[in-house]
């Protein structure tokens, strides 16, 4: 894809994803640290990036950030920029092989060991054959081997002589996509594979570091990361405890770096403290500031989204004024500011327009208020009055701000690290203001 000249090449290039790695080159924009830290030496990926090289008791990273913010994208520029130095990088998508109401531990490790296995086979590797062995028993043998931890480490294999690890690791890459599909699909299927992980955990976890430290020994040390593991709440929040924390011992230690993602509203919960703890280093990603606390636009923010827009298309393409309405009113979240341009970009040309008119943006950001909305509760009201009229930085009731920021109905930013309605709500609020002062007291005195 090339960037846009004319409106019919809008829709495609502002697709509410993530660049790919192939993608960056042409239209990643790297200003974007200064309005999300508050600082423009400050960087979350770049901690992550120093972490990964080096040598640590704990390797294991958990990036917190909210959905739609552009983390997704970061995280493939840090996987390309470690890949440009010699790292062998995989960068697992789990929402398409992840069933996030199941004990997800257990997918997980399998996406660990395919990843390792086929940076191996990639590499032309030859595993030694205890790995080899125990990889074979596990996946393609309808037995339960025993060994102890010693026995693995130390197990001299006697894997047929004409068996050669190339198509070894290629019959295991294929087992694996067979398990993958059955433990995302069939619970019975999963609570197999779950009871086998479980029988021997601390062996899956030599086999692991195993494997990454034969491919430290080929190239250099392998790094995973999981980028998509904060959708977790959007089903049962408690899943992610369940995994993070009753399941940490599964996911931590690791002699090679671990990229993990976490729902970012979890982090209001005390628990939150307890993963801080288990984990190598918990960083945020924090949304593009483009709002001052007073209301007011904060410019560099501002422009760092309009460079990002510029790199997918002539800022001509807009009338006047439309970009920076649509970057205020998404309140810095890239994922519904490409959404608008995407749908305002193609209702523009239908009504005959060469140019993404207010009109049309304005139209589409009425059905996101709408979607807003009714995410909202009568017993919500009274909280969101309080961040209304400026209680904006110190907020008592982190459960309702948790619940708020899960609906995207309070936007969170750095720097000071503040709260706010969403743009979309505080108009709503300021609408109907009246109105909603009026159902706060009715409901406060019934």
């Amino acid at each position: 894809m090339k960037r846009a000249t004319k409106i019919s090449e809008m829709m495609n290039l502002f697709e509410p994803k993530e660049l790919s790695i192939d993608e960056l080159d042409e239209f990643y924009y790297p200003g974007t640290m200064a309005s999300r830290m508050g600082d423009e030496d400050e960087s979350p990926m770049e901690d992550i990036r120093y972490d990964c090289k080096m040598t640590k008791e704990r390797n294991t990273f958990i990036l917190v950030g909210h959905k739609g913010t552009g983390k997704s994208t970061e995280l493939n520029n840090l996987a390309k920029e470690l890949g440009q130095e010699g790292y062998p990088v995989r960068v697992i998508a789990c929402a398409k092989d992840v069933n996030p109401e199941s004990e997800m531990y257990v997918e997980i490790l399998i996406l660990m060991a395919e990843a390792l296995i086929s940076i191996a086979d990639e590499l032309k590797m030859e595993l030694e054959p205890h790995i080899l062995k125990f990889l074979k028993e596990f996946w393609l043998s309808e037995t339960e081997a025993e060994y102890s931890s010693e026995d693995l480490v130390n197990y001299e294999a006697s894997l047929e002589a004409e068996i050669k690890t190339p198509s070894i690791l290629a019959d295991i890459l294929s087992v694996i996509g067979k398990a993958k599909a059955d433990v995302k699909n069939s619970s019975v299927i999963q609570k197999t594979y779950q009871a086998k992980i479980d029988k021997r955990p601390s062996q899956w976890l030599i086999v692991l570091n195993l494997i990454a430290a034969a491919i430290a020994n080929k190239r250099r040390q392998p790094i995973l990361i999981f980028e998509d593991l904060d959708k977790l709440d959007s089903f049962d929040p408690q899943n992610a405890w369940n995994v993070f924390l009753n399941r940490s011992g599964f996911l931590k230690d690791f002699s090679f770096p671990v990229i993990y993602t976490f729902p970012i509203a979890l982090s209001y919960d005390d628990k939150f403290g307890s993963i801080e703890s288990l984990y190598g280093s918990v960083r945020r990603l924090p949304m593009i500031q483009v709002s001052e606390m007073n209301g007011e636009d904060h410019e560099s923010g501002m422009n760092a989204i309009r460079s990002i827009v510029e790199k997918r298309a002539d800022l001509s393409l807009f009338e006047e004024g439309v970009l920076d309405h649509a970057i205020r009113m998404t309140g810095g979240s890239l994922r519904d500011l490409f959404s608008i341009i995407r749908d305002a970009s193609r209702l523009s040309e239908r009504r005959g327009s060469q140019k993404v008119t207010m009109r049309a943006v304005n139209s589409n950001l009425l059905h996101k208020k709408f979607d807003r909305i009714i995410r909202i509760d009568k017993n919500d009201y009274p909280f969101l009055m309080k961040i209304y009229e400026g209680e904006k930085k110190i907020i008592s009731d982190k459960a309702e701000l948790l619940k708020m920021i899960r609906a995207d109905i309070v936007v969170e930013y750095n720097g000071e690290r503040w709260h706010d309605l969403h743009p979309l709500i505080r108009e709503y609020f300021s609408e109907n203001l009246d109105d909603i002062k009026k159902m706060i007291e009715t409901d406060e005195k019934q």
